[in-house]
């Protein structure tokens, strides 16, 4: 089974700001997965 974290859980494992996970994704550097209400996990 797959485990989706929240943006803030994945930033707070790497380090990273959330902002830079938006970057990140804009970028393509990662996938984020949306929900139908278009947040991302």
């Amino acid at each position: 089974m797959t485990k989706y974290v929240t943006p803030k859980e994945a930033a707070n494992t790497q380090g990273v700001s959330v902002s830079s996970l938006r970057r990140w994704e804009k970028e393509g550097k990662i996938k984020a997965i949306r929900t139908p209400g278009a947040q991302r996990h």
